[in-house]
């Protein structure tokens, strides 16, 4: 690596400590805030002794697969590319009849709600499509009603139009970039086996031109071919500050090894970084997790059973697209039962206990509180249900033996 620019400012430079302090006093400012608005918005609520907060309860979060599991892409570790059992060479795009029907349903359960538009690649259905999710989200929206949309796209289909689309309309963008071209191009690939890296940088060039925020999404394995400062300085020089990175699913134990590793030296280098607006998704989630606070991860506030995912027909799945060869958690279909019904039903309420019931490794280890068993896929694929752990346990046990001991030992210091 010939420049490293994490440290090219001598000013910018924090120590640890300081640079920890700032973040939590940053999380404990936020939390005040949140809460603050949540409070006024209950206290208003109860003027008319409104359900919304009520029926919150059922779903907080709607994952939308309008186009199936088609993809432009066709990256080797993906799910949903050839030869795996979720690829999908189905053209069609979700109705406007099937796509009606689930904001309805979801939108009369929960006030508060993020719809998150996935795939395969969601940029398929195309903005029409788009237009009039919006139009029905509208439609149906109450006083109370809080609605997030988020896109996850690998970008090499997101135009000018696109961006002027999300940004008028509040959209989140969450973008697929591994790395370096040599790491992202290795796994991201078309199926002509050309490397999708260069369309992009594009796409994200465009983004910043149009002064439109987005966050990226990385995929961490033993075959990145570069080191954490290497594909961090990549981010930084970039100005890519609102980083995840998360584990390759198709992995051995060296692997998952691997991955630890990675994200503790990640967790030196971010501190170190002194640049106040990087963000590290599953790092600054911890530090919110210790402090007590709600976090961006899913599975670290143990709403797994909240989250849902419904594809181009109507079918209710949980949230990940790998359940999808496991018929067995297949809930339902909202063209028979009503959202509703499923997530009170006999078959989602099983699911939910035996995810909600942890094995006695977890139960009696010390980062239960901070992990709360961990995904529920990663359970399944370890053993399933209730008996099995994350298939990651041991990557996140020593993750969060490495960050609670520096995170202590920081705090402790004498400034």
């Amino acid at each position: 690596m010939k420049t490293n620019v994490l440290y090219k400012n001598a000013n910018q430079h924090k120590n640890q400590h300081q640079r920890l302090k700032e973040l939590i006093a940053h999380h404990q400012e936020q939390e005040a805030d949140e809460l603050s608005a949540f409070l006024s918005i209950k206290r208003n609520s109860a003027l008319t002794e409104s359900a919304s907060f009520r029926k919150a309860d059922l779903l907080n979060t709607i994952i939308i697969t309008p186009v199936d599991y088609r993809c432009n892409l066709n990256c080797d570790y993906c799910f949903n590319s050839p030869g795996h059992k979720a690829f999908s060479k189905n053209k069609a795009i979700m109705s406007e009849q099937m796509l009606s029907k689930i904001i309805w349903q979801a939108m009369s359960i929960s006030n508060n709600l993020v719809f998150v538009w996935h795939g395969g690649e969601p940029l398929l259905a195309g903005i029409d499509f788009y237009e009039k999710a919006l139009k029905l989200q509208k439609k149906y929206a109450s006083t109370y009603s809080r609605i997030r949309n988020v896109v996850q796209t690998n970008a090499t289909l997101l135009t000018e139009k696109w961006i002027n689309f999300f940004k008028k309309n509040n959209f989140e963008i969450g973008i697929s970039l591994d790395g370096p071209k040599k790491i992202h191009d290795s796994h991201r690939k078309y199926p002509s086996q050309k490397g999708s890296f260069n369309n992009v940088m594009r796409a994200i060039k465009r983004l910043n031109l149009n002064n439109k925020s987005f966050g990226v999404i990385s995929v961490i394995n033993k075959n990145n071919f570069c080191s954490p400062e290497e594909f961090l300085d990549f981010f930084v020089k970039n100005n890519l500050h609102n980083l995840s990175v998360n584990p390759d699913l198709y992995v051995t134990n060296s692997s998952v090894e691997y991955y630890a590793d990675f994200v503790c030296q990640l967790f030196d280098l971010w501190l170190d970084s002194g640049i106040d607006e990087l963000k590290i998704n599953l790092l600054d989630s911890l530090i919110k997790a210790f402090l007590g606070y709600r976090n961006d991860i899913c599975w670290l506030n143990g709403n797994c059973h909240k989250i849902i995912r419904v594809d181009q027909e109507g079918s209710i799945w949980p949230c990940c697209d790998r359940y999808l060869p496991y018929k067995e958690y297949n809930f339902g279909n909202i063209e028979q039962n009503s959202l509703k019904y499923v997530l009170t039903g006999r078959k989602y309420q099983k699911f939910k206990n035996n995810f909600g019931t942890l094995p006695k490794r977890c139960s009696e280890c010390k980062w239960n509180h901070i992990c709360r068993g961990g995904c529920t896929y990663h359970r399944l694929i370890n053993g399933g249900g209730k008996d099995g752990g994350d298939h990651f346990c041991q990557a996140y046990q020593q993750i969060l033996n490495y960050v609670s001991t520096k995170y202590n030992h920081l705090l402790h210091q004498q400034n």
